[in-house]
């Protein structure tokens, strides 16, 4: 009689965790697959891709004027008097400089640019999923995209849900 009072809070205890388990709802989707089928992505992307060939526009102008730099110097390296040549020289590496400082700036503005146009497409879908999972009553969602579900044998696909209440 004593071990079966010893086991009972036990079993208690299992069958509850066992009933609320049973309570779990479990949901997931990809959302890269997501993302990519938002029209606020694909005009942040188009934005990105503006920007970004306005910023090599920029550096293969640069690229040019170094090139002429260097040509010109070297077509009249000879008739140049030494002073002239060291200006020259000065110049040209002053110009490698500040490309190499204005690729390196450019590069971390690009980034900026990304992450500025693409955070709030991410906090819109992350609003979206979450909707639809507590108007759903999913208990967890999980990223498919990620790699994070190995295995859901009871896991529904949620994407068409909330590409639904995102009206894509």
């Amino acid at each position: 009689m004593k071990t079966i009072l010893k086991i009972l809070p036990a079993l208690l205890l299992i069958f509850s965790s066992l009933a609320c388990l049973g309570q779990v709802k479990l949901g997931h989707l990809n959302s890269d697959e997501l993302i990519v089928l938002m029209p606020e992505y694909i005009s942040a992307q188009s934005q990105l891709e503006e920007y970004e060939k306005s910023i090599i526009k920029d550096i293969e102008q640069m690229y040019a004027e170094y090139e002429s730099k260097v040509a010109n110097f070297q077509a009249n390296e000879r008739l140049m008097t030494d002073i002239t040549k060291e200006t020259r020289i000065k110049e040209i590496t002053d110009l490698e400089t500040r490309i190499r400082e204005y690729e390196a700036k450019a590069q971390e503005d690009l980034q900026k640019k990304q992450v500025e146009l693409i955070s709030p497409v991410f906090e819109k879908a992350q609003s979206a999923i979450d909707a639809v999972a507590k108007e759903s009553g999913f208990t967890y969602v999980f990223d498919t995209s990620k790699g994070v579900v190995l295995f859901a044998n009871d896991s529904e696909d949620i994407l068409t849900l909330v590409k639904k209440k995102l009206g894509i």
